[in-house]
């Protein structure tokens, strides 16, 4: 499992060239859908739980055209915020202390975002009695 990153088709096909050298078997998936561009924090942002939580959003796009504005060319010093970064934000903002993608406070996982993950995932888990 990894980010597709910016081209799906190209980051495909270099695992698969690096799982082909290294004799290595594998079933991949890209994160968010496993269809297109993207990261994982794109789709952790999808299954984010908004309920109540809808101002955040909004305000974290205002902060992102803020620094963007000033800033019209990223430099190697500064970078205008991304999907990494409002992850954190989010999960920062509402719960302090490590991650738990147990919380159905801010995660939403029966949302269809989530179906692709499910679908890849269930072959090689186990059915509970």
């Amino acid at each position: 499992m990894f980010d597709a990153d910016e081209d799906y088709t190209q980051r495909l096909k270099q695992i698969r060239k690096h799982l082909k050298d290294n004799d290595v078997t594998a079933f991949v998936y890209l994160f968010p859908d496993s269809k297109g561009a993207g990261e994982l924090e794109i789709l952790l942002m999808k299954l984010a739980n908004w309920q109540d939580k809808a101002f955040f959003l909004s305000c974290y796009k205002v902060y992102m055209n803020c620094l963007k504005q000033g800033m019209p060319n990223q430099t190697e010093d500064f970078r205008a915020p991304d999907h990494k970064d409002m992850f954190q934000a989010y999960h920062s903002f509402f719960r302090q202390g490590a991650i738990n993608f147990y919380d159905e406070t801010l995660w939403n996982f029966s949302s269809a975002d989530a179906q692709p993950l499910k679908d890849f995932l269930t072959p090689f888990v186990q059915s509970q009695p």
